[in-house]
């Protein structure tokens, strides 16, 4: 089984922040199937030779973030030979074991994807509300965090391609979804069958921590 690990990482603080997440990941990621991780960013000195890299340059906020699915797709032709690829937001960190029972797709399953730890509490706040938006949906049974998903190769270049359509279509309209490709990838989603992971694969750093959680996300706050 090759399995790629994509992130996408410029400027100072977030490649101390992507240095932290690629570190954490060669100690407690899927150890035992060794996986590539691809940078996409603008400093290939934080992987090894063993992994991926492909030259982006910074954009202003929140471009980096919108254009994800794009970049992305720049690189299908690195990628479409391995099995089973994940993107990983470079500010988290895997403070513990993630073996392949936690996160492969179960047979049934065509995605893994993280419920977002503030759903419960907001059903609707993260919704976009725009009805000129692609993104646009009234309700969602399920709300995702965009910050790790998954699913073997043919499965996640159908989102990567949908998201990057749909946020195209949105520009040309000059309409920006509320919360970026996240947005769009639970519009997605709605379909879909998912694995949904729990909320301590995202976990927000300043939160307490417990044994139970998996992959801490940092944010604008973290002290670096």
């Amino acid at each position: 089984m090759k399995i790629c690990l994509i992130t996408i990482s410029v400027s100072k603080k977030y490649n101390i922040l992507a240095e932290s997440l690629i570190k954490s990941v060669y100690k407690n990621f899927l150890k035992d199937y060794d996986p590539t991780i691809f940078l996409i960013g603008d400093d290939s000195s934080l992987i090894s030779s063993k992994d991926l890299f492909y030259k982006i340059d910074c954009l202003p906020k929140p471009l980096i973030t919108l254009l994800r699915y794009h970049y992305i797709l720049q690189v299908k032709e690195m990628i479409k030979d391995f099995d089973l690829i994940y993107y990983i937001d470079s500010d988290i960190e895997v403070i513990n074991t993630v073996d392949s029972n936690d996160i492969f797709p179960n047979s049934s399953d065509e995605y893994v994807a993280v419920k977002h730890f503030w759903e419960d509490s907001c059903k609707t706040c993260h919704l976009e509300k725009n009805k000129n938006s692609t993104a646009y949906v009234d309700k969602l049974e399920n709300y995702y965090q965009a910050c790790f998903y998954g699913a073997f190769t043919e499965k996640f270049f159908e989102l990567i391609e949908y998201g990057n359509q749909m946020v195209n279509n949105d520009l040309n309209n000059n309409i920006i979804a509320k919360w970026f490709d996240e947005s769009h990838f639970n519009k997605f989603m709605i379909d879909k069958k998912v694995k949904m992971l729990s909320p301590y694969y995202a976990y927000p750093s300043f939160e307490p921590m417990n044994s139970f959680v998996k992959m801490i996300h940092h944010n604008a706050h973290t002290k670096l």
